[in-house]
């Protein structure tokens, strides 16, 4: 008997984001948005990380980049090895 449902591999790097919570709260008049980026970084090496940095851009819905700079930024420190860390 072999896997009878879908399955997804996925492979990372030993640094990536594992994962991410972006609440948005909207104007009034729906025309401007407060997006509230949290993101979780892993290192699932065993030494400890080099500094990264997280940038975030938007997209429409075909894939076509809509923003010329970054929506969110922010410099990930060094994260010792098999640990996180949240920016």
């Amino acid at each position: 008997m072999g896997i009878i449902r879908d399955v997804v591999l996925m492979a990372r790097t030993p640094l990536h984001i594992e994962d991410y919570y972006a609440p948005i709260e909207m104007s009034d008049d729906l025309k401007k948005a407060d997006i509230d980026f949290q993101v979780k970084v892993q290192n699932r090496a065993s030494s400890t990380s080099d500094v990264a940095k997280v940038d975030v851009y938007m997209f429409d819905m075909g894939g076509n980049q809509v923003s010329a700079s970054p929506i969110f930024s922010a410099d990930v420190p060094e994260i010792k090895g098999d640990s996180h860390t949240l920016i």
